[in-house]
């Protein structure tokens, strides 16, 4: 018997969130290659640096609520990253 697979290659994207009473701060790492293929989406049409692409595209889709309203962010900047990587760090305050 012969079956079939149907799979993704193993992400090496993560991310780190950390709550400290009203604050919320998440520390989200990404393959450079992954980020790259955003410049591939014709609705984006950008022409900033891949770690500013990412940074904005997080501002534009990241949502953090809390159990009654939704968390306004505080500030969202880029980190050093190893080599290959991008890395952004959000803070939320709710």
């Amino acid at each position: 018997m012969n079956l079939d697979a149907a799979a993704h290659t193993r992400s090496e994207s993560y991310s780190h969130w950390h709550q400290s009473g009203n604050s919320i701060t998440g520390t989200i790492t990404i393959p450079l290659r992954e980020v790259m293929l955003l410049y591939q989406d014709q609705a984006i049409g950008s022409t900033l640096p891949p770690a500013e692409l990412f940074r904005e595209q997080l501002i534009t889709l990241t949502e953090v609520s809390g159990v009654t309203d939704a968390c306004s962010a505080d500030t969202v900047n880029i980190l050093q990253a190893a080599s290959g990587f991008v890395r952004i760090e959000m803070q939320f305050e709710c």
